[in-house]
């Protein structure tokens, strides 16, 4: 006759070990797996962000005068770019020497959803009646960013810095990232082409002198 007698407690609690191993193994794989799958979309997220905030901005940024307006016995320089956002002014969709010129604010907004890249874009005229290019309303809201992103400004001698004001000259490039500073890769990274400083006297829409850059 077999014999009928069930597993002994030693078998029982190797059985359990071996049992819990294999479980442990199941769930740590599953785990990497889920991990890289989050990664892969969260890279994958950043790259599409990163391509938006990147097209729009950088095309408007690559075509910004060193632009200096002259009216009243008023000096205006219309490049302005601090931490949260860049002021500046394009001849590219508007002609030069008539009071016609485009002015474009790019921003970063904090919103409950996040922080937005947006666009604001107002006229010549009337950017110098308010101070401020959002007179005319958002232009267009381009895409979320990461937290923590900011706007930085390399000099012509390539030092990195949170401001650029007060200057007649464009800076060399203007980037987006959270630590320009620290050589991390920017999301935004508009070259800025070396451009004459120009000059306008609104009063009758010539070009005028900057004495201060003789």
């Amino acid at each position: 006759m077999a014999d009928a007698r069930g597993l002994t407690l030693v078998e029982m609690l190797v059985s359990l070990v071996l049992v819990s191993m294999i479980a442990v193994l199941i769930t740590a794989q599953l785990r990497l797996q889920a991990r890289a799958l989050s990664g892969a979309a969260l890279a994958g997220e950043r790259l599409d962000v990163a391509m938006v905030a990147g097209t729009i901005p950088g095309r408007l940024l690559s075509s910004a005068v060193p632009l200096t307006v002259k009216e009243g016995g008023r000096e205006t320089v219309v490049f302005e770019g601090s931490a949260d956002r860049v002021t500046f002014a394009t001849i590219a969709y508007a002609p030069p020497i008539d009071g016609a010129l485009t002015v474009y604010e790019l921003s970063i907004a904090e919103g409950e959803g996040g922080d937005t890249l947006q666009i604001a874009r107002s006229s010549l005229t009337s950017y110098l009646e308010t101070g401020d290019a959002e007179a005319e309303g958002v232009y267009s809201q381009v895409a979320p960013l990461p937290d923590g992103m900011r706007f930085a400004f390399m000099a012509p001698g390539g030092e990195i810095t949170d401001r650029w004001e007060g200057e007649v000259t464009l800076p060399r490039g203007v980037l987006l990232c959270s630590d320009c500073e620290g050589g991390e890769v920017p999301m935004l990274s508009a070259v800025m082409p070396p451009r004459e400083p120009l000059c306008l006297n609104l009063e009758d829409g010539t070009r005028c002198v900057l004495e201060r850059f003789q």
